[in-house]
Protein backbone atom coordinates (compact mmCIF):
# COMPACT_ATOMS: atom_id res chain seq x y z
CA UNK A 1 0.00 0.00 0.00
CA UNK A 2 2.78 2.74 0.77
CA UNK A 3 4.43 2.00 -2.34
CA UNK A 4 1.53 2.69 -4.01
CA UNK A 5 0.63 5.78 -2.27
CA UNK A 6 3.87 7.41 -1.58
CA UNK A 7 6.22 6.30 -4.76
CA UNK A 8 4.50 5.98 -7.60
CA UNK A 9 0.98 8.32 -6.41
CA UNK A 10 -1.81 6.18 -6.47
CA UNK A 11 -4.40 4.72 -4.60
CA UNK A 12 -4.00 0.74 -3.75
CA UNK A 13 -4.68 -1.03 -6.78
CA UNK A 14 -5.85 -4.17 -6.05
CA UNK A 15 -5.64 -5.72 -9.35
CA UNK A 16 -1.55 -5.11 -9.29
CA UNK A 17 -1.20 -6.98 -5.86
CA UNK A 18 -3.29 -9.92 -7.23
CA UNK A 19 -1.26 -9.89 -10.03
CA UNK A 20 2.16 -9.46 -7.83
CA UNK A 21 1.33 -11.49 -5.03
CA UNK A 22 -0.47 -14.38 -3.69
CA UNK A 23 -1.40 -16.47 -0.25
CA UNK A 24 0.56 -19.95 -0.58
CA UNK A 25 -0.10 -22.50 1.81
CA UNK A 26 1.60 -23.21 4.68
CA UNK A 27 3.77 -25.56 4.31
CA UNK A 28 1.98 -26.58 1.03
CA UNK A 29 -1.58 -26.88 -0.64
CA UNK A 30 -1.47 -30.84 0.79
CA UNK A 31 -0.74 -29.83 4.38
CA UNK A 32 -1.98 -26.64 5.86
CA UNK A 33 -0.33 -25.55 9.14
CA UNK A 34 -3.02 -24.97 12.34
CA UNK A 35 -1.61 -21.59 12.80
CA UNK A 36 0.13 -19.76 10.49
CA UNK A 37 -1.27 -21.41 7.19
CA UNK A 38 -0.81 -19.22 4.59
CA UNK A 39 1.20 -16.53 3.95
CA UNK A 40 1.56 -13.77 1.41
CA UNK A 41 4.40 -14.26 -1.45
CA UNK A 42 5.54 -12.45 -4.33
CA UNK A 43 4.42 -14.76 -7.45
CA UNK A 44 7.06 -16.63 -9.25
CA UNK A 45 9.02 -14.67 -11.65
CA UNK A 46 7.50 -11.48 -10.41
CA UNK A 47 10.90 -10.18 -8.83
CA UNK A 48 12.05 -9.68 -12.14
CA UNK A 49 8.98 -6.76 -12.49
CA UNK A 50 8.79 -5.91 -8.22
CA UNK A 51 10.88 -3.72 -6.54
CA UNK A 52 13.82 -5.77 -4.70
CA UNK A 53 13.86 -7.31 -1.10
CA UNK A 54 14.84 -10.13 1.00
CA UNK A 55 13.07 -10.60 4.00
CA UNK A 56 14.37 -12.23 7.35
CA UNK A 57 13.65 -15.64 8.33
CA UNK A 58 10.85 -14.38 10.95
CA UNK A 59 9.74 -17.85 12.00
CA UNK A 60 12.28 -18.60 14.50
CA UNK A 61 11.95 -15.18 16.41
CA UNK A 62 7.65 -15.73 16.45
CA UNK A 63 5.56 -17.22 18.81
CA UNK A 64 1.54 -17.30 19.57
CA UNK A 65 -0.03 -16.85 22.86
CA UNK A 66 -3.63 -18.30 23.89
CA UNK A 67 -6.39 -15.39 22.54
CA UNK A 68 -6.99 -14.18 26.81
CA UNK A 69 -9.14 -10.75 25.37
CA UNK A 70 -13.25 -10.94 23.93
CA UNK A 71 -12.46 -8.01 21.41
CA UNK A 72 -9.74 -10.31 19.38
CA UNK A 73 -11.43 -12.82 17.34
CA UNK A 74 -12.03 -16.30 18.61
CA UNK A 75 -9.49 -18.84 16.89
CA UNK A 76 -11.60 -21.34 15.17
CA UNK A 77 -9.93 -25.18 15.51
CA UNK A 78 -8.41 -26.78 12.52
CA UNK A 79 -6.16 -25.43 9.73
CA UNK A 80 -7.56 -22.61 7.11
CA UNK A 81 -9.79 -23.83 4.48
CA UNK A 82 -7.85 -23.01 0.98
CA UNK A 83 -9.71 -21.06 -1.04
CA UNK A 84 -9.58 -20.94 -5.21
CA UNK A 85 -9.36 -16.94 -4.61
CA UNK A 86 -6.36 -17.50 -2.82
CA UNK A 87 -3.96 -17.57 -6.16
CA UNK A 88 -6.93 -16.16 -8.13
CA UNK A 89 -5.68 -13.57 -10.75
CA UNK A 90 -6.90 -10.31 -11.82
CA UNK A 91 -9.63 -10.42 -14.44
CA UNK A 92 -9.11 -6.68 -14.86
CA UNK A 93 -5.34 -6.04 -16.21
CA UNK A 94 -6.08 -2.68 -18.52
CA UNK A 95 -4.03 -0.37 -16.20
CA UNK A 96 -1.60 -3.40 -14.98
CA UNK A 97 1.29 -1.93 -17.88
CA UNK A 98 1.20 1.35 -17.07
CA UNK A 99 1.40 0.50 -12.91
CA UNK A 100 4.44 -2.02 -13.93
CA UNK A 101 5.58 0.66 -16.24
CA UNK A 102 5.73 3.12 -13.28
CA UNK A 103 7.36 0.20 -10.81
CA UNK A 104 10.12 -0.30 -13.52
CA UNK A 105 10.99 3.46 -13.70
CA UNK A 106 10.81 3.32 -9.47
CA UNK A 107 13.40 0.11 -9.90
CA UNK A 108 15.21 2.04 -12.32
CA UNK A 109 15.61 5.15 -9.66
CA UNK A 110 16.66 2.31 -7.54
CA UNK A 111 13.88 2.25 -4.96
CA UNK A 112 14.07 -0.55 -3.23
CA UNK A 113 11.66 -2.59 -0.11
CA UNK A 114 14.35 -0.97 2.29
CA UNK A 115 13.15 2.14 0.80
CA UNK A 116 9.66 2.12 0.80
CA UNK A 117 9.73 -0.11 4.33
CA UNK A 118 12.19 3.00 5.79
CA UNK A 119 9.57 5.54 4.46
CA UNK A 120 6.55 4.26 5.62
CA UNK A 121 8.22 3.57 9.21
CA UNK A 122 9.50 7.43 8.90
CA UNK A 123 5.96 9.11 8.57
CA UNK A 124 4.60 6.60 11.30
CA UNK A 125 1.30 5.67 9.80
CA UNK A 126 0.96 1.95 9.83
CA UNK A 127 -0.80 1.37 6.21
CA UNK A 128 -3.94 -0.87 6.71
CA UNK A 129 -5.51 1.12 9.47
CA UNK A 130 -8.69 3.65 8.53
CA UNK A 131 -7.39 6.88 7.54
CA UNK A 132 -8.56 9.93 6.41
CA UNK A 133 -5.50 10.66 3.84
CA UNK A 134 -3.52 8.35 1.12
CA UNK A 135 0.00 8.60 1.69
CA UNK A 136 0.25 10.94 -1.18
CA UNK A 137 -1.34 13.58 0.67
CA UNK A 138 0.55 12.70 4.16
CA UNK A 139 0.79 16.10 6.37
CA UNK A 140 4.17 15.86 7.80
CA UNK A 141 4.32 15.45 11.52
CA UNK A 142 0.70 16.84 11.96
CA UNK A 143 -0.84 14.26 9.63
CA UNK A 144 -4.05 12.64 11.68
CA UNK A 145 -3.07 9.43 10.81
CA UNK A 146 0.21 9.37 12.27
CA UNK A 147 0.12 6.74 15.31
CA UNK A 148 2.62 8.94 17.45
CA UNK A 149 3.47 12.79 16.39
CA UNK A 150 6.80 12.15 18.04
CA UNK A 151 9.52 11.84 15.83
CA UNK A 152 11.70 8.82 15.12
CA UNK A 153 15.13 9.36 14.34
CA UNK A 154 16.73 7.95 10.80
CA UNK A 155 18.99 5.13 13.23
CA UNK A 156 16.24 3.95 14.99
CA UNK A 157 14.22 3.75 11.43
CA UNK A 158 17.37 1.89 9.86
CA UNK A 159 17.45 -0.49 12.77
CA UNK A 160 13.87 -1.55 12.53
CA UNK A 161 14.49 -2.07 9.06
CA UNK A 162 17.37 -4.22 9.24
CA UNK A 163 15.35 -6.12 12.21
CA UNK A 164 12.54 -7.04 8.85
CA UNK A 165 14.72 -7.55 5.57
CA UNK A 166 18.01 -8.70 5.02
CA UNK A 167 21.34 -7.11 3.73
CA UNK A 168 20.15 -4.03 4.24
CA UNK A 169 23.68 -2.22 5.34
CA UNK A 170 23.15 1.46 5.68
CA UNK A 171 20.20 3.67 5.83
CA UNK A 172 18.31 3.83 2.06
CA UNK A 173 18.06 7.52 0.43
CA UNK A 174 14.71 7.86 -0.24
CA UNK A 175 13.23 10.43 -2.92
CA UNK A 176 10.62 11.21 -5.30
CA UNK A 177 8.26 10.51 -2.78
CA UNK A 178 4.45 12.37 -2.70
CA UNK A 179 3.01 13.73 0.13
CA UNK A 180 1.06 17.24 0.28
CA UNK A 181 3.95 19.33 0.66
CA UNK A 182 5.49 17.29 -2.48
CA UNK A 183 1.94 16.67 -4.34
CA UNK A 184 0.92 14.91 -7.54
CA UNK A 185 0.27 16.87 -10.50
CA UNK A 186 -2.30 14.35 -11.55
CA UNK A 187 -3.79 10.99 -9.29
CA UNK A 188 -4.96 8.31 -11.03
CA UNK A 189 -7.84 6.96 -9.31
CA UNK A 190 -9.92 4.16 -9.69
CA UNK A 191 -13.77 4.12 -9.75
CA UNK A 192 -15.29 0.34 -8.64
CA UNK A 193 -18.92 -0.30 -8.55
CA UNK A 194 -19.62 -2.71 -5.85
Amino acid sequence: MHLCEAFPGIEPHFELFQFLFHLKPQPDSYVLDVVGGAGLQLRQVKDKVYIPYKVIDWKPKWFYLENQWESVSAITPGPPIQWPEWNKKPVDKSQLPELLARIADLRQKNVTGEAVMFDWMKRRIQPLQAREMLGFQYQGTTDSSRYSEEEISDEEVFSRVQRLLREVKKIPIVHDTFSAASPLKQVLIRVVEL
